[in-house]
Parts: C-alpha cells; structure tokens; sequence
C-alpha cells in the first residue's frame, strides 16, 4: 500500500501508478542509490461548470532545497492541507518530519492546491526569486 494512502487510511486509488514510483525506487536502489521514501497523495479538484475531475499529486518532492555550510540547510515545502484537504495535514507533517530527519530547517508554505491543479509547484517558480 502507498504510503501516503496508509497514512490517510485509505484505500489505494486506483491509476495512481504506485508500482512505477516503487520500480523507480527499486531501480535507483539496484544502482546504488540510498532511496528516501516519502508519501506521495494523489488527489482531484473537480470543475462544476465541465463536469469533468482533475487529478493530481500534493507532491512535496517539488520543493526549493538549499544546502549552505554557512546559513545551515534549509527546505521550502509545499503544503496541502487545507481548506477540503484537510486530512492532507497529515501527509505535510510527514513530509516535514522526513527533511527535519535529514537535518533541514523545513519552511512550510502556504496552500499550493493552486499551483499544483495547474501543474506547477515550488521549484518551478524558483526562477522568479533574486539571489545574492
């Protein structure tokens, strides 16, 4: 069962490809990697005036990542649970905990629902940001 459905104490959905992300995983595995699993909900917004469901991933791996010797490690996070997506409030707590494990100082951000029903997250908007 995925993760994230455990935690949520649900059954799977199905066509949320959780075998491909766990032969990814596998794969990386094989090739050495060390393969950190985090839980990955698949969810929907549905358009009244279409009728039609819009699914998508409350994906925490699209975040911002900063590693600094001087300034310590930080960690910008989507968050999803909120407003009719509450119960996701559990999936972000893991999602902190996880980077705080590492040793990241984690950010939580506001509600990315908006972002993400639109296909984007954290890291697709980090080229806005000024550096230096």
């Amino acid at each position: 069962m995925p993760e994230a459905d455990r935690i949520l104490g649900r059954p799977p959905v199905e066509h949320a490809i959780a075998e491909i992300f766990d032969d990814i995983a596998q794969n990386l595995q094989n090739l050495g990697f060390e393969v950190i699993r985090n839980p990955l909900p698949i969810t929907y917004v549905d358009d009244a005036a279409s009728k039609t469901r819009f699914w998508y991933f409350a994906t925490a791996n699209n975040s911002l990542v900063q590693i600094d010797t001087y300034n310590g490690n930080h960690v910008w996070l989507p968050t999803y649970g909120h407003g009719d997506w509450a119960d996701l409030a559990s999936i972000d707590a893991e999602n902190k905990r996880i980077w705080e494990e590492l040793g990241f100082v984690v950010h939580q951000l506001a509600d990315f629902h908006p972002f993400a029903q639109n296909l984007g997250s954290v890291h697709c908007i980090k080229k806005y940001l000024e550096r230096g």
